[in-house]
């Protein structure tokens, strides 16, 4: 497959993404900048968002709410933070900015991280001239970090020399001093990227983290573990706490607090579990298949993504409770929306699944 034949449909639901730039880095790679939909653009607002409408009917003596609790959503949005923006302007609220001015800043940001998504990731796909070179490129992503730049092989090249070793061939220095112009400015360049290159290898030695060659299901694969930090000690919380609100008389009202959940609402039994991320203390660099690599954030955003299984509220599911009583010959009718329980994949949230497949797909294109 040629690089510049990988297409955004070959992997992703076109209508959960969107291709916000393709480049050819060089004539062997290419680099897709995708972005995310945000699945909460969709979110049913009336519904979704917490709100309260009376309705009285004075001759039939009812009295008609309906209260709207409100989904608690996972990403928020622009779109919302620009329109907030205008109308606190429009109403006095925020000075020193325009309407025109706030428009202009959508503009110029929605060019690179478009409103409507909530996730932008990079997909690099690379064609070496045979796996040999490619398995060379993969190694050199762990050999740099513990060797430099500078020390190691140049691949395609014979003898494995390093790159140190290629720019002090009396044949290359020829070359490249056709575009340098003079011995000086080589020499110097050259001590360039060997300062460079061990203040890397210094930086990576003293963040503890480390690259290892491993394996993506069955292909080579680099991955880069964190160093392991302590758990923080869960604190207990606190029971039977009581929050005391004064009232515009002087007295005071006082309520058990819920613990920062509206009792209202019925989550699962693990809805609040969190998974240790990133799966198993590692970051997914690089995959070789063949001769090709792929790399990028979206290979990276493997380990840290959320399992699809996690627990969210439905965007446009609900469900309402009506009670209705009676006081000094009135009728009360109270509407209760609530949200429902779901999933991350069911909502269109980015996910591990989602991520895992996506580079199936590419995989399967090579």
């Amino acid at each position: 497959m040629k690089v510049e034949k990988l297409k955004l449909e070959d992997f992703a639901n076109p209508k959960r993404w969107k291709l916000l730039k393709y480049s050819l880095s060089s004539p062997k790679q290419s680099v897709l900048r995708i972005g995310h939909i945000n699945p909460e653009i969709f979110m049913d607002k009336e519904k979704g968002l917490p709100s309260r409408i009376n309705k009285e009917d004075k001759e039939k003596k009812i009295v008609e709410s309906t209260i709207a609790v409100g989904v608690g959503t996972l990403r928020g949005n622009m779109t919302d933070y620009y329109e907030g923006m205008i109308k606190a302007i429009q109403e006095g609220f925020l000075t020193g900015m325009t309407v025109q001015e706030i428009q202009h800043m959508r503009e110029q940001t929605n060019e690179l991280t478009p409103e409507e998504c909530d996730f932008y990731l990079d997909v690099s796909l690379a064609n070496y001239e045979d796996e040999k070179i490619a398995s060379q490129s993969l190694e050199n992503i762990v050999t740099q970090t513990t060797k430099g730049l500078m020390d190691v092989p140049l691949p395609g090249m014979l003898d494995n020399k390093t790159f140190k070793e290629t720019f002090q061939d009396p044949l290359v220095r020829k070359e490249i001093l056709k575009q340098m112009g003079g011995e000086k400015e080589l020499d110097k360049m050259l001590k360039e990227f060997e300062r460079a290159s061990k203040e890397m290898v210094s930086g990576i030695k003293e963040s503890n983290f480390k690259y290892e060659i491993g394996k993506f299901e069955k292909y080579p694969a680099v991955y880069f573990s964190i160093p392991s930090t302590s758990k923080p000690v869960k604190k207990e919380k606190r029971k039977n706490r009581v929050i005391e609100i004064k009232n515009s008389d002087d007295t005071v009202t006082k309520i058990l607090a819920s613990g920062g959940t509206d009792t209202r609402v019925k989550y699962q039994a693990n809805a609040f579990e969190k998974e240790e991320l990133p799966i198993g203390g590692k970051i997914l660099q690089a995959i070789q298949v063949g001769r090709y690599i792929i790399s990028g954030s979206l290979v990276a955003s493997l380990q840290y993504m959320p399992t699809g299984k996690s627990f969210c509220h439905s965007l446009t599911k609900f469900k309402t409770e009506t009670k209705t009583s009676i006081d000094e010959g009135i009728t009360y009718i109270m509407h209760t929306i609530l949200p429902v329980n779901s999933t991350l994949e069911k909502e269109g949230y980015l996910n591990r699944e989602e991520v895992n497949e996506m580079i199936n797909k590419i995989i399967s294109l090579l």
